[in-house]
């Protein structure tokens, strides 16, 4: 083979295959099964077959490296006519991104396979635009231009588009006004400059349920030219490469160190940036301002009776809801929540939990043990009564959805009729799953609060063959 006959193959693999082009100028790049399925998704778009590609991705794991610097260089290369506009959250980043595609663009590797994309390098053709926001292809009518988001790029037409990280931090996704102006720039600025058969990449680490890939979902749904790539750091249903729990990139974050990420960042973090599935500070059906708090300090619950509700679970395995419990007592209409834990158990660990939890939380021979009957809790009441002295109590086995038994009690609950205590660790994490419900990875807590809130209702609501004391 001919140097001229590599060279014409050369070019004609990678014109037509992007996952060529990556492999052959960027041969260092590390692999994942994910980044093979944006890289198709990619190539979708490239073709046309779509119009529309929106990426959610942890950080970290790639995104932009493929789709703002690798997809608009080989797309420039495979046709020098292609109008490129690229946004991020900042202009800085985006020239950055800019430069990163310049670089690809001059180097020696790509001009062996696409000759005819050339950028000014300082020579005669000093019409061919080339700085930090902005370079053009020589002799023809490509360009690649840069800016941040809310930032001007009107004058200029794009067949790409493409929205990277277009929110910088939580300060930002938090702000309504901030929301509102890049969903502003974003529908009156950015779109207007499509050309016809223009298409669009958005990829975003998600941040706020309303952020602006989340408005842009809320207006395609249904829309058959658009493909949504979302990939959990922690799978939450089984999916070809891997099954539930396991991550997206074990080779770089393991389980353990992900879940290290979760326990440090918080679920509300944790569950936007890290598994794409953003929830508001307040819920459709419970909201965190519900949630009275009081000062256990100035609490003094000696001569009140606490009893306890336990959600339990079928294994110790953290892709699974843990069991939790939950203390409390009761005030005429109120209730005091004393305390509330989830852990990951087998079924040789929940009676000692059981035990050790109502002991650390003030239980007396009046406090009623309450388990509900479904995973191993009716194995637990069986195997708890026999070998403790506990008022050990078999819950009525829940007869409606998860749903329906929050509806039945958000009014005690909007009433401000439960109370918190004030300073503990784990009130943020319970109020932020009341406050996500049905949307958080987990709901064990929520069980517990439903639980306990239904178990002191009319005595109807629960079995009568309770034992005497």
């Amino acid at each position: 083979m001919t140097d001229a006959d590599y060279r014409q193959l050369l070019h004609s693999l990678c014109s037509e295959s992007f996952f060529d082009f990556v492999r052959y100028v960027a041969p260092e790049y590390e692999f994942n099964w994910h980044h093979i399925e944006l890289i198709n998704a990619l190539q979708r778009l490239a073709d046309r077959n779509i119009k529309r590609l929106i990426v959610m991705m942890p950080p970290r794991h790639g995104k932009s490296r493929l789709v703002s610097q690798l997809f608009p260089s080989w797309l420039l290369g495979r046709n020098p006519d292609e109008q490129v506009i690229a946004a991020s959250y900042s202009a800085g980043l985006a020239s950055f991104m800019n430069r990163e595609c310049q670089r690809i663009i001059t180097g020696d590797t790509f001009k062996k396979i696409f000759p005819d994309t050339r950028l000014n390098e300082g020579g005669k053709e000093i019409a061919a635009v080339r700085n930090n926001d902005r370079f053009d292809i020589i002799g023809r009518r490509g360009h690649y231009v840069s800016a941040g988001v809310g930032g001007g790029i009107t004058g200029v037409g794009c067949t790409l588009g493409i929205i990277d990280d277009p929110v910088k931090n939580a300060e930002e996704a938090d702000s309504p006004t901030y929301r509102a102006k890049a969903w502003e720039w974003y529908t009156t600025t950015f779109k207007t400059r499509f050309e016809k058969g223009a298409v669009e990449a958005i990829c975003q680490t998600r941040w706020h349920e309303d952020d602006l890939t989340g408005r842009i979902l809320e207006n395609v749904k249904n829309d058959a030219g658009t493909v949504v790539l979302s990939l959990p750091a922690l799978a939450e249903q089984p999916e070809p490469e891997r099954g539930i729990g396991e991550p997206l990139w074990a080779g770089k974050y393991s389980r353990a160190a992900l879940l290290k990420i979760q326990s440090e960042i918080g679920s509300r973090a944790w569950n936007a940036l890290y598994q794409q599935r953003p929830s508001p500070d307040e819920g459709s059906v419970l909201k965190k301002a519900w949630f009275s708090e009081y000062d256990p300090k100035a609490m003094n619950f000696a001569a009140d009776r606490v009893n306890f509700y336990f959600d339990t679970a079928y294994t110790d395995k953290e892709k699974n809801d843990p069991t939790a419990g939950i203390a409390y007592v009761k005030r005429g209409a109120d209730f005091y929540v004393l305390d509330c834990r989830a852990e990951w158990l087998d079924f040789t660990a929940q009676a000692r939990f059981v035990q050790e939890f109502c002991q650390s939380n003030g239980y007396t021979s009046k406090s009623l043990v309450r388990i509900e009957p479904k995973a191993t809790g009716k194995s637990l009441v069986q195997v708890m009564k026999a070998q403790t002295r506990m008022n050990i109590l078999e819950a009525n086995a829940p007869k409606e959805s998860k749903q329906a038994r929050v509806n039945s009690v958000a009014a005690i609950i909007e009433a401000g009729r439960v109370h918190l205590p004030k300073g503990m660790a784990w009130t943020d994490d319970f109020k932020t799953e009341c406050a996500t419900f049905p949307n958080a990875a987990h709901d064990d807590r929520v069980d517990c609060l439903t639980g306990m809130i239904l178990s002191e209702q009319p005595r109807k609501v629960f079995r009568r063959d309770v034992r005497a004391f």
